[in-house]
């Protein structure tokens, strides 16, 4: 289904698709966890996460409009950093090719993503796709790092059903609930201050 814009890669679809789906889940999962503690303070609203916007969606969506289809390399390369931060460089444990950043605890998710951005400057037993790469690997850092966080404050959850379909044919359906966590729209500090100025 995500491949409805880019039939190039449909053979994504069986080839790989459980396991992007299973990255790309663990990485919005651990950038915006849900917060049982938040909802116990602030009311049921603020327990939600990326998981419950589908942001995991998103991003992959985001990935595969890309100049390239990045998807898949982007999956490649957090599994390669999870196994570099879980072997004996890190935590004196044997490297182990059966990990992989999904099955890794959040705390080592978090150490992968880290890592990237040390990228340019692997030592020279890392993965040759490191050094081969290190532009695209620091770019991937960034996106990784911030377009979570824009689909969540987005409407993109707020679309429901139709929000895999093409821009066009999307519709809104309901409020965000991430709106609703921040009470969007609404008065903000800024504005005023801004008009302050002006």
């Amino acid at each position: 289904m995500y491949w409805t814009f880019f039939p190039q890669e449909q053979d994504n679809e069986n080839a790989h698709m459980a396991c992007i789906l299973d990255t790309f889940q663990a990485l919005v999962d651990t950038i915006i966890p849900r917060t049982p503690h938040l909802a116990q303070d602030y009311g049921l609203i603020q327990y939600y996460g990326a998981l419950d916007a589908y942001i995991d969606q998103y991003l992959i969506l985001s990935l595969q409009n890309l100049y390239y289809p990045m998807a898949n390399f982007t999956m490649e390369i957090l599994n390669l950093a999870a196994q570099i931060v879980n072997s004996e460089g890190f935590d004196n444990n044997p490297q182990n090719s059966n990990i992989s950043f999904s099955n890794s605890t959040p705390e080592k998710r978090l150490q992968a993503i880290e890592l990237l951005q040390m990228a340019s400057a692997f030592p020279a037993n890392y993965p040759q796709v490191f050094s081969d790469n290190p532009d695209i690997i620091l770019y991937i850092y960034g996106f990784i790092n911030r377009v979570p966080m824009l689909g969540y404050y987005s409407e993109w959850y707020g679309y429901g059903d139709t929000r895999i379909l093409p821009p066009n044919q999307r519709h809104l359906e309901f409020y965000p609930f991430s709106w609703q966590q921040i009470d969007y729209p609404g008065p903000s500090l800024g504005y005023h201050a801004l008009r302050n100025t002006m």
